[in-house]
């Protein structure tokens, strides 16, 4: 099938199992592992994107924080690159940071809260606002938790209830990140053989996507497929 999708696009479909996933060189993550990295990225990649306002910084943190327990589970760089972000740091490439939201979509498909999402024009960010961050009561004005996080939240236990997290299957993650690991190769192609992309998907899309994918599945895209 994804054969054909490519050179429907008009792209070289590069017939190599180099690199390819599969269930021998991919891990089938967790439901947590998944939806850990969506909210995280998801929070890293908001505050790099607004208006470098201290107060809104710290406003969209603690109610993220609140909503999805981040403390929970920050790594040692994740404290480092927030705690800039929180300061405003000028050192911290803010445009690069921005750039997670496209992770962020693949992520938020593997826990079937997206379609699959474009690799031919930037995924807007509303799209997540509205799932995972608060939502403004029309009544009240007031700042109301999401929904998703109201289906999750367990309140008696006072946690993420990760039961309710629908992943898809492991075959259905590993065809749509051979889609993307195949698209690109042919994007790579055009590029090095300076041939035209008449695609109409955009490269840089495509890597972070891609790059989403080996992050959830364990996947080392420079160590060939088995």
């Amino acid at each position: 099938m994804n054969k054909d999708l490519i050179e429907q696009k008009g792209l070289p479909y590069l017939d190599n199992s180099k690199l390819i996933p599969t269930s021998k060189n991919c891990v089938y993550p967790t439901k947590k592992y998944i939806f850990d990295l969506l909210t995280k990225n998801y929070l890293f990649a908001t505050l790099a994107t607004s208006n470098y306002d201290f107060d809104f910084f710290n406003f969209i943190y603690r109610n993220l924080n609140t909503m999805y327990q981040y403390d929970s589970f920050f790594n040692e760089k994740d404290k480092e690159i927030l705690n800039k972000l929180l300061n405003n740091d000028p050192s911290l490439d803010k445009s690069k940071i921005s750039w997670l939201y496209e992770p962020c979509f693949i992520w938020a498909w593997m826990i079937n809260l997206v379609d699959f999402p474009s690799q031919q024009n930037e995924n807007s960010a509303d799209i997540l606002n509205n799932i995972l961050f608060i939502q403004t009561d029309s009544v009240t004005q007031k700042n109301m938790p999401s929904k998703f996080y109201l289906d999750l939240y367990d309140k008696e236990n006072k946690r993420i209830d990760y039961e309710r997290i629908n992943l898809k299957s492991f075959d259905e993650i590993l065809e749509k990140a051979d889609l993307i690991k195949r698209y690109l190769w042919a994007l790579e192609e055009l590029r090095i053989k300076n041939q035209s992309n008449n695609s109409g998907l955009k490269e840089s899309i495509v890597r972070y996507q891609l790059n989403a994918f080996s992050e959830a599945l364990n996947w080392d895209l420079t160590y060939p497929g088995i």
